[in-house]
């Protein structure tokens, strides 16, 4: 009777383990343009398990990892919480855009982005803080900018950058279908 217990204790936790849902959270972009492919690939190896993948920003990332709410979470940047095990994956650049058929110089110095509108994200992306960081060493803040309006949503905004009405810094993972299809054009 014990063996035939301890065998159906290993079974029910083999199924638990095939079971497992396995929470995924991440920053948006990572979200919305890196992780569905990926996604499909580890799925395809590891069909047992069912995999869920939510979004939100860094820190709120980190505290869901921490909190055991989230099994994996994959951030901008680096976290500086100590008991949190971190690797580094990758570097996702932030690439200046604008509609393919824009009148304007192949290259722009950076004093020159005050004379063109820019739509920025809101808070919500690490990309306004980073850009932030980057303009103070030369002496410009992102009050500086011209920036026609900020949004929560990529989608919107690459939506507004191909029809013209401005150019905007964005993930190039969010992007390079567009660059790659001549319809945005990057801006060094």
């Amino acid at each position: 009777v014990e063996s035939q217990l301890r065998q159906n204790e290993q079974k029910i936790q083999e199924t638990q383990e095939r079971d497992a849902v396995v929470r995924i959270i991440a920053s948006y972009a990572i979200t919305d343009y890196s992780l569905p492919c990926t996604l499909f690939r580890i799925k395809e190896r590891y069909s047992y398990h069912k995999y869920e993948l939510n979004s939100s920003d860094s820190p709120a990332i980190v505290e869901q990892v921490m909190n055991n709410f989230s099994d994996v979470g994959f951030i901008y940047g680096e976290s500086d919480v100590q008991d949190l095990a971190c690797e580094y994956l990758g570097n996702s650049a932030i690439v200046l855009v604008t509609h393919y058929d824009r009148d304007m110089p192949e290259q722009l110095q950076i004093e020159q982005l005050t004379e063109y509108p820019l739509i920025g994200l809101n808070e919500k992306y690490e990309i306004k803080n980073i850009l932030k960081k980057n303009l103070q060493p030369h002496g410009f803040t992102y009050e500086d900018l011209s920036i026609l309006f900020e949004t929560d949503s990529i989608e919107a905004l690459k939506s507004s950058v191909s029809r013209g009405h401005g150019l905007s810094f964005l993930p190039y993972v969010a992007v390079k279908e567009e660059i790659y299809r001549n319809k945005f054009r990057l801006i060094p």
